[in-house]
């Protein structure tokens, strides 16, 4: 069986290396299909796929003809899975398979890759969404149906998510209105992040450690944030105070930034925040600005070793 040079690496390095992850994003549009959860969880806990593959993957400058030499990498994953467990069946294309793989490459590899999820990509889904919204809701990467949903809640839940960004980009809706593709791709996600995520969180869909992990602690220990992420001696006093039990509707109206509108108009959700103090300040409280901004550099822990 022919290969292209890049495939005679050592299958002894760290996978990562030997199949980069723009490796297998270098793929056919077909290719793209969000794996369901039950396949992710079984291709993710049967088989090592990432080391099997190393060596294998076409990289992203062979041309076709040269590709057409080399496995394809779904091909290679269904084999070896057919081998380890004849009974198991899997839904037509390779698109499973695939996004399987992206996601145990992200799971084994934390120190050079982390992911991150929005709460757009995990409350909203086609075509619902887009019926509903229209430009409103472009967004890049696109949402996409239910299962895709459900495919990040798994990645969420087996702690191949790091963190959650709101992904604010705060467009209006003159900006969001124009024909594609001169919309602008984006929606308005700060102020609605904590309300959504605790619906998730009454919903049963995560616990509250596991989403103050996911915005707190996961982001101060991604970028090696100072002084942030734990309430502790010697860090800052940032805090959110919620009541977990207050049921509000989202409006578009409730909205302050620049966009006016909001994905969630209408969205009764149960979960609130009431209360923010900013490094021991009370900043923010019953839906009342009470001081004025007092913005800070962030600090981070490489440059403070050296006295930055």
């Amino acid at each position: 069986m022919k290969s292209t040079k890049s495939n005679k690496r050592s299958t002894n390095k760290r996978p990562a290396k030997a199949m980069t992850i723009s490796s297998l994003i270098d793929t056919p549009s077909e290719l793209t299909d969000a794996a369901s959860s039950k396949t992710a969880i079984v291709l993710m806990t049967r088989v090592r796929l990432a080391r099997n593959l190393a060596g294998h993957c076409f990289p992203g400058w062979a041309k076709p003809a040269q590709r057409d030499e080399v496995p394809r990498p779904w091909d290679l994953v269904r084999e070896r899975l057919a081998s380890a467990s004849p009974t198991m069946t899997w839904p037509d294309g390779p698109g499973p398979l695939l996004a399987a793989v992206r996601a145990l490459l992200l799971a084994e590899h934390k120190d050079v890759a982390t992911a991150e999820a929005t709460p757009a990509h995990l409350t909203l889904a086609a075509p619902d969404c887009y019926k509903r919204l229209g430009t409103l809701a472009q967004l890049n990467p696109p949402i996409r149906d239910a299962s895709h949903r459900d495919g990040i809640w798994q990645g969420l839940a087996q702690g191949v998510i790091d963190s959650i960004g709101s992904d604010h980009s705060p467009h209006t809706r003159a900006e969001k209105s124009q024909p594609y593709p001169k919309t602008h791709s984006g929606m308005t996600g700060v102020q609605t992040l904590v309300p959504i995520m605790l619906d998730h969180v009454n919903a049963g869909r995560l616990s509250l450690a596991r989403f103050v992990d996911l915005t707190s602690a996961g982001p101060a220990r991604i970028y090696g944030i100072a002084r942030k992420g734990r309430i502790a001696a010697g860090y800052d006093a940032d805090l959110t105070v919620v009541d977990m039990k207050r049921r509000e509707t989202i409006t578009d109206r409730w909205i302050v930034s620049r966009a006016g509108w909001t994905p969630y108009d209408g969205m009764t959700v149960t979960g609130w925040p009431v209360g923010t103090f900013v490094r021991g300040r009370r900043v923010m409280w019953l839906g009342e600005l009470l001081t004025p901004s007092q913005g800070e550099a962030v600090r981070f822990l490489e440059t403070m070793e050296f006295g930055v």
